[in-house]
């Protein structure tokens, strides 16, 4: 029933505004991210999500992440990523799903001669993105990425398909290191099966990385947030300390985020291991949702 209600409200916002399209990459990309609070500032495949510019692979690069929210929604990504002579060449692949969602009508009922709701069949939801992209190093100093994205939405009878682009850089300034994402710059459209459509909106997101020592480092983001009930900026700040250089890290942040047309604000734990390319990441979220107070991720990755 929970996740019911989610999805009425969220088609009742979207009809009422008839704005913008909903993209669950939002959510966070992986446990490392979500820890530190900030995005386009980690390595290998996984970037594809955060920021094109910042996909970086030595040779080769696998990651995944999966993940249960409000009990019933299912959310994952895998991205795969190779080095050319052209650049890294990445794809990746995110899904928001949840199944057995009731299809209700009225029916009276034979023996009390009384109406009562009754479930005439169950159907899924799912929203995906997918993306294929190309990171160029310009020098030591400055790498730049563009990215396809590829949109589609399917909920019971309906579905939605359409396409956009993001463009991103990372500069590499010791110690500091700045990420800059814009993130569907064409002005393109989800267009649906019944005729209708939804815009696709934009998003900016600047992240940055400040390193103190080997041991500690600052991390803030400033994005711009667009959604159907509320436009404006939201800040996150992180702080991760790598008790082991390379090996073992723990990290915490503070970030905002958007409940319809609320400011709301969390705070998030989290620690990773590295070893022989093999990275595996934790992370720990207070949620804004009563019946499930925490959230839990995992995600692991290689980079050989």
């Amino acid at each position: 029933m929970k996740y019911f209600i989610f999805l009425s409200l969220f088609l009742l916002t979207t009809q009422l505004s008839a704005a913008n399209y909903f993209l669950p990459d939002s959510i966070g990309t992986n446990a490392k991210m979500i820890s530190t609070g900030s995005q386009g500032l980690g390595f290998g495949s996984a970037q594809i999500f955060e920021n094109p510019g910042s996909v970086e692979i030595k040779s080769f690069s696998v990651s995944g992440f999966k993940t249960t929210l409000m009990n019933d929604f299912e959310y994952s990504n895998t991205a795969i990523g190779i080095k050319t002579p052209l650049g890294n060449l990445s794809a990746g692949f995110l899904q928001l799903s949840t199944s057995d969602i009731p299809h209700t009508t009225l029916a009276t009922n034979p023996i009390y001669n009384e109406e009562e709701i009754s479930v005439v069949q169950s159907y899924s939801y799912r929203n995906i993105i997918g993306k294929l992209g190309l990171t160029v190093p310009i020098n030591e100093f400055i790498q730049v990425g563009t990215n396809l994205s590829f949109l589609y939405t399917e909920l019971f009878n309906t579905y939605g398909k359409g396409f956009n682009a993001d463009f991103g850089t990372r500069l590499n300034l010791n110690p500091l290191t700045l990420s800059l994402a814009f993130k569907n710059l064409l002005p393109t459209d989800v267009t649906y099966n019944d005729k209708s459509k939804e815009n696709i909106p934009y998003h900016f997101l600047m992240a940055s990385q400040y390193r103190f020592n080997d041991q500690l480092s600052l991390f803030g983001q400033l994005q711009l947030y667009e959604s159907n009930l509320e436009q404006g900026y939201l800040k996150n700040i992180g702080l991760k300390a790598d008790l082991l250089p390379t090996l073992f890290y723990i990290a915490t942040s503070y970030k905002e985020f958007f409940v319809l047309d609320q400011r709301k604000k969390t705070w998030a734990f989290g620690f990773g291991l590295t070893l022989s390319g093999l990275s595996l990441d934790y992370a720990f979220e207070k949620s804004d949702y009563p019946p499930t107070d925490n959230n839990y991720y995992f995600s692991i990755g290689v980079d050989i």
